[in-house]
């Protein structure tokens, strides 16, 4: 069948020809089947750069990279490491993507996969159509023996097109890409049958599925409402106000209860006007300030500008942005306290034995109170949140990424859970606390609530790896799907009651709220760095001058330091020591104090009653017996 498509390709035109039409494989064919990208850089680019000996020699068998022995340390890695990666993508390539009749992968994919995280910003679909077409003309115009390329590729298109008739009982049902997945074994033996009695020209010739043009169009609708609703909200609710000031200016009486309503719209609309002009002085000021700028101090939690700017680059949340922020919005009451993301890791990371501050400061979280949060790191990729709940004696699992199980780290949470066991017992057994009743979190449930505001920009690339996400550390990862869970977080922290959240919020606002997380935190009370404006951006210049007077500030002063260091200071003569004194231990030197306590003193009263009884002898400094009556 394949090689009856190919001879209805036109080199010319570069398309084929079914029933009387010409069709061509577009780029978004590919990303429709295969769900590959077809943005970003060409992968040719990197083909042109010199081959890396030092990687060729790590995979190389026979002086070639052989794809039977990247295939063998592929299902031989035990650590989801760069190499694996490398050898992955290589093996794609030699199989899947580009493959030719060798049974080896050309060296020059070797600058493809030098650099891992670029994997992902590579146009891998125009790659493998272009490798396609190619393949064919070869084909073609060398009259070759044997077909190269993409021609899973190739098959899928044809079957997507070319739709037969409705008596062999093929479904083209709506499905979202990639539609490779709707060819079964089943579907795949009906297809063929049609293919045998009908041929090439039998059945319904579609420039593409009509469901995948219905697709498109609700998601240019989907990106649509994300845009109005990022780009309007702000505007609408003004608009809104502002109408309903006109109504109230309109009314005939003007005074009393009117006249304070006026007021009170107009303080609203004012305050908003004023939070949206914050904000995007805050963003220019972020995106165009010295990166490694100090902008943030709240509780001992610093924060640079390239912390603050990922909260609206969608970038990963650092966990000292959690901590600063769980600290400012008065998380921790008295009935629940937040654990630091600083400390959980430790306790994560550290099999017992733990410093005693640690240990004070769990017990201490625990003591008295409804419910413990703790931010959690898993897979060096994603934030969830234990809430352990003391009056259902529960730990739950609020996970902003629920639907998928494999991101979720049990050992991780069961280690978690005995470690802060761990210190409640030394604080008890030290005596620090005294828990009444006892506290024992190992007995208790872990319980995940998955029916909670979740993320729905999931991970694209992880499903193109064999080995579970627990098992992997995939940059790519990082960036396209847990950009916003450090922000479901602390929306979690502030909205959940025990049983269930509070109020329900989407998507489009956790990214506002990451957003506006970075404005309360610079105009924060809390914030030691807090400036008076941010509409200009600090330069590394700037930074580096305001260094010395922020040190000024917080240490010593410089009279201090001169008073100590100067050994020709002379301007305080009572340093010198008392200059009548001719024998004897020298006096320990006191500092003064004030004339009327120290009448009444006790060395004063003893002085004086001495005087009166006459001169008394002082041990000296041979004397045996310190008992000796004065």
């Amino acid at each position: 069948m394949l090689i009856k498509i190919v001879k209805r390709y036109n080199i010319d035109t570069k398309k084929f020809v079914f029933g009387g039409n010409e069709l061509e494989i577009s780029p978004y064919d590919v990303k429709c089947i295969m769900d590959l990208p077809v943005e970003g850089e060409d992968v040719k680019n990197r083909t042109r750069k010199p081959v890396d000996n030092t990687l060729f020699n790590s995979y190389k068998s026979n002086h070639k990279l052989e794809l039977h022995t990247l295939e063998q340390n592929i299902r031989n890695s035990v650590v989801p490491d760069d190499d694996f990666k490398r050898q992955f993508v290589l093996f794609a390539i030699g199989t899947i993507l580009a493959p030719t009749t060798k049974d080896y992968v050309d060296s020059k994919y070797l600058g493809v996969v030098e650099n891992v995280q670029d994997l992902s910003r590579l146009n891998w679909g125009q790659f493998t159509l272009n490798h396609l077409l190619e393949s064919i003309q070869m084909f073609t115009l060398k009259n070759q023996v044997n077909l190269q390329g993409n021609l899973a590729l190739l098959q899928f298109w044809f079957w997507e097109h070319v739709q037969p008739h409705r008596r062999y009982g093929i479904s083209y049902s709506s499905i979202p890409p990639p539609l490779m997945a709707r060819w079964d074994e089943d579907s795949a033996k009906l297809r063929d049958t049609s293919f045998k009695d009908d041929q090439l020209d039998g059945g319904v010739v579609d420039m593409i599925l009509q469901v995948m043009k219905q697709n498109q169009l609700d998601t240019e609708k989907k990106l649509s409402r994300i845009a109005m609703d990022l780009d309007h909200k702000i505007d609408s609710k003004c608009l809104y106000i502002m109408d309903q000031l006109a109504e109230i200016k309109a009314e005939q009486k003007i005074g009393g209860v009117v006249q304070t309503r006026v007021s009170k719209v107009e303080d609203h609309l004012s305050s908003l006007t004023m939070e949206c002009k914050e904000d995007k002085e805050v963003a220019y000021f972020l995106r165009n300030s010295y990166e490694d700028a100090e902008v943030v101090l709240v509780a001992g939690t610093p924060l640079t500008v390239a912390q603050l700017k990922r909260n609206f680059t969608k970038n990963f949340m650092f966990g000292h942005v959690i901590d600063a922020f769980a600290y400012i919005s008065n998380v921790q009451t008295d009935s629940t306290s937040v654990l630091r993301t600083t400390d959980s890791n430790k306790l994560t990371s550290q099999n017992g034995d733990f410093p005693p501050w640690l240990v004070d400061t769990v017990a201490t979280k625990c003591l008295r109170r409804h419910m413990l949060f703790v931010p959690m790191h898993v897979h060096d990729c994603h934030w969830i949140l234990l809430a352990i709940n003391f009056i259902k004696e529960e730990v739950q699992v609020l996970d902003s990424l629920a639907s998928n199980p494999r991101l979720r780290d049990e050992l991780k949470e069961c280690a978690l859970v005995r470690s802060i066991q761990a210190c409640i017992d030394d604080a008890v057994n030290d005596g620090l606390v005294r828990l009444t009743p006892p506290i024992k979190l190992t007995d208790w449930k872990i319980q995940p609530y998955p029916n909670i505001p979740q993320q729905h920009n999931k991970y694209e690339l992880c499903v193109h790896y064999t080995y579970p996400i627990h098992d992997t550390y995939d940059d790519s990862l990082t960036k396209i799907c847990s950009y916003s869970c450090g922000a479901f977080v602390l929306k979690y922290m502030l909205a959940w009651d025990g049983e269930k959240m509070a109020e329900h919020f989407t998507d489009t606002q956790v990214e506002v709220f990451a957003w506006k997380m970075c404005t309360r935190l610079l105009f924060s009370e809390c914030n030691e760095h807090r400036l008076d404006s941010y509409k200009k951006v600090l330069t590394k210049e700037d930074y580096d001058n305001m260094k010395p007077k922020k040190n000024e500030q917080d240490g010593p002063t410089d009279d201090y330091v001169e008073v100590i260091s100067d050994p020709k200071d002379d301007t305080n003569p009572k340093k010198m020591g008392s200059a009548k004194r001719k024998r004897g231990r020298p006096r320990k030197k006191q500092e003064a104090e004030d004339p009327l306590v120290q009448q009444f003193s006790t060395q004063k009263i003893a002085e004086q009653v001495q005087k009166k009884t006459g001169r008394v002898s002082k041990p000296g400094p041979h004397q045996k017996s310190p008992f000796k009556k004065i």
